[in-house]
C-alpha cells in the first residue's frame, strides 16, 4: 500500500523511508513510554496510564486509517 505510492524508479527509496520511520517509531515510543511510567512512580498507574496513553493513539490512528484509500481505489490508482 505505501510503496503504492511511489514510482518504480523510487520504491527502493521508500522502502528504506519505510525502514527508517518504522524504527525510528519503535525507538520514541519505548523512550516515551518508558519516561512516561517512570514519571508516574514506576508503579502499576504508571503502567496504567502508559496502556491508556497506547489506547488513545491507537484509536486516533484508526479513525485516521478510515479515511485511507479503498481497495479498488489502491489498485486503480497505483503510481507506474
Amino acid at each position: 500500500m505505501f510503496l503504492n505510492e511511489f514510482s518504480i524508479q523510487e520504491r527502493g527509496a521508500g522502502q528504506g523511508l519505510f525502514a527508517i520511520m518504522w524504527t525510528l517509531g519503535q525507538q520514541v515510543s519505548t523512550l516515551v513510554l518508558g519516561a512516561l511510567v517512570a514519571a508516574q512512580g514506576s508503579g502499576l498507574s504508571g503502567y496504567t496510564t502508559a496502556y491508556l496513553v497506547i489506547g488513545v493513539i491507537l484509536v486516533i490512528l484508526t479513525l485516521a486509517a478510515l479515511g485511507l484509500k479503498g481497495r479498488e481505489e489502491e489498485q486503480t490508482g497505483a503510481a507506474i
